[in-house]
């Protein structure tokens, strides 16, 4: 609980200068403005999918989860959210009989389309789990984005949570060695760990989930496997692939930026090349491989095309 906006749908929120401004929070009542913060998201996240947006919807509500890691919110968010759309609703249904026969008809389309959401934000769909696997530089994560908007998903991703396990932000250096630090064994175990636990209670609260790490060694495969055979979700393994001299390049420029939560350098991997244990027979079967040679667009079409193929995503 704490003291946010209350009112927070797009109609309250102005872009200047390219930044987004909320306006017209609620005053006149602090027990509407305490509230749980995931409902005041939800309330944005709704009002977007109202709208048909629902790409940037994920992109805001994956955003704010991986900002402050309150992803313990997603087992009410469904709630919120209908909740926030029959408030809406309940609006849209008072300014009809407030208005002219013309706008009435437009204000009770708007409070039908609400309610259709709210039913929608409550009907349970069986939940995918997926990982991705790959190199540093390969392209993990701008794969977990485009399929986190297209799929309506949300994304865990190691480099934030092994960080945030240490207390450090995202963004902060860690100072530590290759395989060394928070990057040692039990550092590491704990990562995946926490990640397994993370994607457990995203999937009970009906959320595909994208699991946005190296995934280099079968052990750590294997356990999320079997975490999508327990709770009977589709199983997905996304393969990413790129050259070497890609891979450096990437890292090299993502480390001039500092402005990513990866740590990986050259160094770091040139181990992980030597450690790395291929996908086995096995695993063949649940694995999907995306070649990314830095064509951004090339590969959200890619993305695009599959998630529109593949059965596992349709339910064909």
């Amino acid at each position: 609980m704490r003291e946010c906006h209350g009112d927070l749908h797009l109609g309250n929120i102005v872009l200047l200068d390219d930044t987004p401004v909320p306006f017209d929070g609620i005053e006149f009542s602090a027990t509407l403005r305490w509230i749980d913060a995931i409902s005041e998201i939800a309330f944005t996240v709704m009002d977007l999918l109202q709208r048909g947006r629902p790409q940037l919807a994920w992109r805001f509500l994956n955003a704010y989860l991986e900002n402050g890691g309150d992803y313990s919110g997603a087992g009410v968010l469904r709630f919120y959210l209908a909740y926030r759309a029959m408030v809406r609703a309940k609006v849209a249904a008072i300014r009809a009989n407030q208005e002219d026969a013309a706008q009435a008809q437009q204000e009770m389309m708007s409070c039908r389309s609400y309610l259709a959401l709210a039913h929608d934000c409550l009907t349970r769909r069986r939940p995918m789990l997926i990982i991705t696997h790959g190199l540093p530089g390969c392209g993990k994560s701008t794969f977990a984005q485009i399929a986190l908007e297209r799929l309506g998903a949300i994304r865990v991703r190691s480099d934030v949570e092994r960080k945030r396990l240490f207390g450090l932000d995202a963004l902060a250096d860690s100072r530590s060695q290759t395989g060394a630090g928070i990057y040692g064994e039990e550092a590491t175990r704990r990562t995946y760990a926490r990640l397994h636990d993370l994607a457990r209670g995203l999937l009970a609260a009906g959320f595909s989930v994208i699991v946005d790490a190296a995934f280099l060694r079968y052990t750590e495969r294997e356990n999320f496997c079997v975490l999508a055979r327990e709770i009977k979700a589709p199983f997905v393994i996304a393969s990413l692939q790129a050259d070497e001299k890609v891979l450096k390049e990437r890292l090299a420029q993502r480390l001039a930026r500092a402005a990513d939560a990866s740590e990986a350098n050259a160094a770091v991997l040139q181990t992980l090349q030597a450690a790395q244990e291929p996908l086995q027979e096995g695993e063949l079967a649940a694995a999907v491989t995306f070649v990314n040679d830095g064509d951004a667009d090339a590969l959200r079409a890619t993305v695009d095309k599959w998630a529109s193929s593949d059965a596992r995503l349709t339910g064909r």
